[in-house]
């Protein structure tokens, strides 16, 4: 059983290694709070016998963040890896991490994440907005 996909910080993760007793944790770095927080939780789990899973089904830029964490845990080999990208996704990055031979992404050797991200399309998602601000009513 994977869970911790939902956890907003260390301590909630950690208690899923702890209490629930999975067989994976299963940490969003974007969730987290970056990979800072997801590598703690990795080393946790690794202590505890725990395997890791990233949870990363929306883009390979959420996809390269979340396998930071625990690229050098050789024996972790469950990945969540994004087929489908929604159109933005796609369109935001200007590369992705394919699969190799094998079937698992491999980490960028380029610096940070090493995704490229494509600045002319996201020009293209922005929209003009107003927002207003309700006066509090008070009963």
């Amino acid at each position: 059983m994977a869970g911790g996909e939902g956890a907003h910080d260390y301590h909630m993760a950690k208690d899923v290694n702890t209490c629930g007793r999975v067989g994976y944790v299963e940490i969003d770095s974007g969730r987290i709070g970056g990979i800072g927080p997801a590598k703690r939780v990795a080393d946790c789990a690794v202590a505890q016998g725990v395997a890791l899973l990233n949870h990363a089904f929306t883009s390979h830029l959420a996809l390269s963040t979340s396998l930071q964490p625990y690229a050098e845990l050789r024996e972790h080999e469950i990945c969540e890896y994004p087929f489908w990208l929604k159109p933005l996704a796609g369109d935001l990055t200007s590369d992705g991490l394919e699969r190799e031979g094998d079937g698992y992404p491999r980490n960028p050797d380029s610096p940070a994440l090493g995704i490229g991200i494509n600045s002319e399309a996201a020009r293209s998602y922005l929209v003009d907005a107003e927002m207003l601000r309700r006066p509090q009513m008070f009963l």
